[in-house]
């Protein structure tokens, strides 16, 4: 069972705890979709309008905490609300001893973002463990998985066997996701 925590605009307001998965992606990418499913019940608001998130929301997900970062590439945000958002995301990945595990959330349907390629840079240089996901899957026809798949993987410089692709129709997917990430949380 997953609950709401708190959300926090910086470390003044994080809660304590030994891990952390943070999730990230582009606004419009699917994350508050995502974290339904991956706990099969409605914990985070999912929106009509992309970019209602403003900060680091924190949920309790019982062996560690979900981070949900705001969506990155809003393009309705100032320049000052940019830069509260670089600097939110910037001390939480450099200063949270916390974090163990990033997940990207890309959209399976469109090559990954400039915004997205920065972001996989940004926590390969920071030495971040990241798993790579694609939301939408279920938009694509079957005959576009495959090449949406190396596209994905190519732009973004990671084996395909490295993408799990996400599709709210098949429960079990999530299941196996969430084994996953308790897998990456013991290895970490």
């Amino acid at each position: 069972m997953l609950k709401f925590l708190t959300s926090a605009a910086d470390s003044a307001g994080w809660p304590e705890s030994e891990r952390d998965v943070l999730l990230v992606g582009r606004s419009n990418v699917g994350k508050s979709t995502f974290i339904n499913k991956l706990y099969a019940q409605k914990a985070a608001y999912v929106g009509k309008t992309p970019g209602k998130t403003r900060l680091l929301n924190f949920f309790d997900a019982g062996d560690y905490l979900l981070v949900d970062a705001p969506g990155y590439g809003y393009a309705k945000r100032t320049a000052d609300e940019q830069l509260a958002y670089r600097d939110m995301m910037n001390e939480y990945l450099t200063e949270r001893e916390a974090l163990r595990l990033v997940i990207l959330l890309v959209d399976a349907r469109h090559k990954p973002s400039a915004d997205d390629l920065q972001m996989m840079d940004y926590l390969r240089q920071a030495h971040l463990p990241v798993k790579v996901i694609a939301t939408k899957a279920d938009k694509l026809k079957n005959s576009e998985i495959r090449p949406a798949i190396r596209q994905i993987c190519n732009c973004l410089q990671i084996p395909e066997n490295a993408l799990t692709l996400s599709d709210p129709r098949k429960n079990e997917l999530y299941l196996q996701i969430r084994e996953e990430i308790l897998q990456a949380l013991r290895i970490a």
